[in-house]
Protein backbone atom coordinates (compact mmCIF):
# COMPACT_ATOMS: atom_id res chain seq x y z
CA UNK A 1 0.00 0.00 0.00
CA UNK A 2 1.36 3.35 -1.39
CA UNK A 3 0.29 6.63 -0.78
CA UNK A 4 0.55 9.84 -1.19
CA UNK A 5 2.50 11.77 1.84
CA UNK A 6 4.28 8.62 2.78
CA UNK A 7 5.79 8.50 -0.64
CA UNK A 8 8.76 6.11 -0.15
CA UNK A 9 7.13 3.48 2.19
CA UNK A 10 4.81 0.56 1.69
CA UNK A 11 2.86 -1.55 4.14
CA UNK A 12 2.54 -5.19 4.08
CA UNK A 13 1.07 -7.86 6.92
CA UNK A 14 1.79 -11.39 7.90
CA UNK A 15 -0.08 -13.06 10.71
CA UNK A 16 0.08 -10.09 13.27
CA UNK A 17 2.13 -8.01 12.35
CA UNK A 18 2.33 -4.75 10.48
CA UNK A 19 5.59 -3.95 7.97
CA UNK A 20 6.58 -0.95 6.83
CA UNK A 21 8.57 -1.03 3.99
CA UNK A 22 11.05 1.26 2.12
CA UNK A 23 9.87 0.73 -1.73
CA UNK A 24 12.98 2.46 -2.95
CA UNK A 25 15.43 0.31 -0.88
CA UNK A 26 13.80 -2.22 -0.29
CA UNK A 27 13.78 -2.45 3.58
CA UNK A 28 12.25 -2.95 6.41
CA UNK A 29 12.20 0.53 8.16
CA UNK A 30 9.45 -0.90 10.96
CA UNK A 31 7.27 -3.07 12.25
CA UNK A 32 4.75 -3.16 14.67
CA UNK A 33 4.06 -6.32 16.22
CA UNK A 34 2.53 -6.28 19.83
CA UNK A 35 -0.50 -4.63 18.72
CA UNK A 36 -2.95 -7.39 17.21
CA UNK A 37 -2.51 -11.41 18.84
CA UNK A 38 -4.31 -12.77 15.44
CA UNK A 39 -4.16 -12.31 11.53
CA UNK A 40 -4.46 -8.31 10.62
CA UNK A 41 -7.03 -8.10 7.99
CA UNK A 42 -7.45 -4.34 7.10
CA UNK A 43 -5.12 -1.71 7.09
CA UNK A 44 -5.78 1.68 6.14
CA UNK A 45 -4.92 5.56 6.64
CA UNK A 46 -7.33 7.86 7.65
CA UNK A 47 -9.04 10.13 5.20
CA UNK A 48 -7.45 14.37 5.53
CA UNK A 49 -4.79 12.78 8.31
CA UNK A 50 -1.91 11.89 6.36
CA UNK A 51 0.02 10.03 9.57
CA UNK A 52 -2.71 7.94 11.36
CA UNK A 53 -2.84 4.57 10.31
CA UNK A 54 -5.89 1.75 11.23
CA UNK A 55 -5.47 -1.63 11.42
CA UNK A 56 -7.93 -4.32 11.90
CA UNK A 57 -7.64 -7.72 13.20
CA UNK A 58 -9.46 -11.28 13.71
CA UNK A 59 -8.51 -10.53 17.07
CA UNK A 60 -11.46 -8.09 17.01
CA UNK A 61 -9.40 -5.56 18.18
CA UNK A 62 -9.11 -1.39 15.59
CA UNK A 63 -5.84 0.13 16.42
CA UNK A 64 -5.61 3.61 15.59
CA UNK A 65 -1.42 4.69 15.14
CA UNK A 66 0.82 7.83 14.46
CA UNK A 67 3.08 7.30 11.75
CA UNK A 68 4.29 10.23 11.60
CA UNK A 69 7.96 9.69 13.28
CA UNK A 70 9.59 6.45 13.88
CA UNK A 71 6.80 3.74 14.05
CA UNK A 72 6.37 1.19 16.94
CA UNK A 73 4.13 -0.23 19.35
CA UNK A 74 4.95 1.37 22.42
CA UNK A 75 5.37 5.01 21.10
CA UNK A 76 3.10 5.36 18.43
CA UNK A 77 -0.42 3.44 19.70
CA UNK A 78 -2.59 6.11 20.02
CA UNK A 79 -6.13 4.07 20.42
CA UNK A 80 -7.23 0.46 21.00
CA UNK A 81 -10.77 -0.18 20.61
CA UNK A 82 -12.53 -3.93 20.93
CA UNK A 83 -15.27 -5.11 19.02
CA UNK A 84 -17.45 -8.66 19.61
CA UNK A 85 -17.12 -10.21 16.19
CA UNK A 86 -13.35 -10.57 14.16
CA UNK A 87 -12.42 -8.16 11.36
CA UNK A 88 -12.52 -11.44 8.34
CA UNK A 89 -10.85 -10.36 5.07
CA UNK A 90 -13.79 -10.19 2.53
CA UNK A 91 -13.16 -9.60 -1.36
CA UNK A 92 -15.28 -7.37 -3.39
CA UNK A 93 -15.32 -8.42 -6.79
Amino acid sequence: MKRKGFPRRSITTACSKIFFWDWRTKKQVACLEESHMEDVTQVHFVPDHQNKLVSASVDGLICLFDTSASINDDDHLESVSETKAPFNCKRQR
